[in-house]
């Protein structure tokens, strides 16, 4: 197992490393994608290690290189445009297929965010109606619990006499 702090590796000794084309350039974006709003600019002289999306296993290499390009870097699909026109029209599907998905996804994960704030909110306002001041603890533990526990708590708090038979673990 070889052990490399890429902080200490520039570019071009990265190139001369005997890698795959996917392997070198998953190490090239670790190194140039983070927080990169001109990716696409920086990316065209790495051209030749995107393989061709047509070569067995050219588009999941270049799936997974573009979903990471989207997930940690700043780019936009139109600066990868120089990019993917070289490509081609099967890399620029892959693309905007990846971009669309992570898209859809980031939709899903904020939906589940805002109904579980929803929750929290809520089930800390029934709790203080019901038993008064809530102590930080407890504000804490429903602030980092999953909707399935808000839901578990929220249902306890009809029939619960103190705050102890809501969260009891018994129940």
């Amino acid at each position: 197992m070889i052990l490399d702090d890429l902080t200490t590796v520039d570019l071009p000794t990265l190139r001369s490393r005997p890698l795959t084309p996917a392997a070198r350039l998953t190490l090239v974006l670790h190194e140039i994608a983070a927080g990169n709003r001109t990716l696409g600019e920086d990316l065209t002289s790495w051209l030749g290690d995107l393989q061709d999306p047509a070569a067995p296993g050219g588009l999941d290499d270049l799936q997974s290189l573009v979903t990471y390009i989207f997930l940690v870097g700043e780019t936009s699909e139109d600066d990868l445009g120089p990019v993917i026109d070289k490509l081609g029209p099967r890399a620029k599907e892959v693309i905007m297929t990846t971009a669309e998905r992570l898209r859809a996804e980031g939709r899903a994960e904020g939906r589940t965010e805002a109904r579980t704030e929803g929750h929290v909110e809520v089930l800390l306002g029934q709790l203080s109606t019901k038993f008064g001041p809530i102590p930080a603890h407890i504000r804490d533990r429903i602030r980092s619990a999953d909707v399935a526990h808000l839901l578990t708590w929220s249902q306890r708090l009809l029939t619960a006499s103190t705050l102890d038979e809501v969260f009891s673990e018994k129940a």
